[in-house]
């Protein structure tokens, strides 16, 4: 679960006084987290959902739910219940429809619960929308135009503080795997062979991304219709054997092998695939799950890319 801020008592009374407050905010948390608190005592709001939009058709949302912060999801935008809100984005009201559940499970005191009136105010930053805010109740009631121009208020100064953020949490993200990196290379590098390879990446790997299991997929020399398949799952010894190919089995691998590139699978589970190369040219396939769905996106497929070299180096040295 992402990381709470700490509880401050403040009067918001007017939206100048809650824009102050946001100004400290240094993540999206921070954000969602100074909306409720602020708007709870005024509105009654029960949750708040910030969506931010990202490329190639896809957002992420982070949502405070009665008082209990949520984990960040990921998902394409067209499976969002307000994706078409976005084509004439202006602040509208929803009463008595309540929100899929496929929007946010939520833990705490509002699971299990749907709201009965949704507030969807878009955010904007330097004339383009980059997401939105949804304040969510779980009674209906009437909603005055002085609430919402409140909101519409607050949420004209709100699209420079959640590109702040989005900016911070970017560049704090690149650091976390650039050490990352390093750290896997410096856990690889004293191991003496395929399993070694394998135990000491899953342990790095797993501080950083939900690694349910590892596999790696080695060509034989001889035949190349023929693998090693080396698999870890949490807290157990690698096993290994060799299969056809031409099987199911193998059918990610031999995906990957056959492009060679990245294959992202996001339904029901997660799964990432990215080919290992040496010389150029894809020997291998490894690849990481998580039961949960969305787990990964492209630029954990980037990462795990530069990861897949690492193994390579560490691999040639363990022969």
């Amino acid at each position: 679960m992402a990381k709470l801020r700490p509880q401050k008592a403040f009067p918001l009374s007017t939206p100048a006084a809650l824009v102050h407050e946001l100004g400290s905010c240094v993540t999206e948390a921070d954000i969602v987290q100074v909306l409720y608190r602020g708007l709870e005592p005024l509105f009654g709001y029960d949750a708040v959902v910030l969506q931010g939009l990202e490329r190639e058709g896809w957002y992420h949302s982070l949502a405070i739910d009665s008082g209990v912060l949520q984990d960040l999801r990921r998902r394409p935008l067209v499976d969002s219940t307000f994706a078409p809100l976005y084509a004439n984005p202006h602040t509208t009201l929803i009463p008595v429809k309540p929100v899929p559940s496929r929007e946010a499970q939520a833990r705490g005191p509002g699971a299990g619960r749907s709201p009965r009136l949704v507030i969807w105010v878009p955010v904007e930053h330097q004339g383009e929308v980059i997401g939105s805010v949804i304040y969510q109740l779980y009674r209906n009631r009437r909603i005055p135009a002085t609430e919402t121009a409140f909101l519409e208020e607050v949420h004209r100064r709100l699209g420079v503080l959640i590109a702040n953020a989005s900016l911070n949490e970017l560049t704090r993200n690149q650091a976390r795997r650039l050490e990352a990196l390093n750290s896997i290379a410096r856990a690889m590098a004293s191991t003496l062979d395929e399993a070694s390879v394998l135990t000491a990446l899953r342990a790095t790997l797993s501080e950083l991304l939900p690694v349910d299991s590892l596999d790696m997929v080695s060509l034989a020399q001889d035949k190349q219709d023929r693998g090693r398949l080396l698999h870890l799952e949490a807290d157990s010894a690698p096993t290994s054997k060799w299969i056809s190919m031409r099987t199911a089995e193998a059918a990610p691998a031999r995906a990957v092998l056959r492009t060679p590139k990245p294959l992202l699978l996001h339904e029901p589970s997660s799964s990432l695939w990215v080919p290992i190369k040496e010389g150029g040219v894809a020997r291998g396939a490894l690849g990481i799950r998580c039961s949960r769905p969305y787990a990964y996106e492209a630029s954990t497929a980037a990462f795990l890319e530069l990861v897949a070299d690492e193994v390579t180096l560490a691999l040639r040295n363990a022969r």
